[in-house]
């Protein structure tokens, strides 16, 4: 589930830049600039998403690592 929802997210991520690259190469002035300065801005807070993401799975796996050990321990 966890490699699904990541690549979900990455298309995403892809997708939306590739449809904003072309919006800017068709589109020209200040409002223009001005979108593309804000989607700039934006694109860190995308691979945050991803990052954190793999935080999460990281200590999922380590909690199953405990409940293994404990179970095996005690079971």
């Amino acid at each position: 589930m966890y490699v699904d929802t990541r690549s979900s997210l990455e298309y995403i991520h892809k997708d939306l830049y590739s449809q904003t690259e072309y919006i800017a190469s068709q589109w020209s002035g200040a409002s223009s600039d001005r979108f593309y300065q804000m989607f700039d801005e934006a694109k860190p807070m995308m691979f945050n998403i991803l990052q954190e993401l793999d935080k999460i799975a990281v200590e999922l796996e380590r909690a199953a690592v405990k409940f293994r050990e404990a179970d095996e321990l005690y079971g």
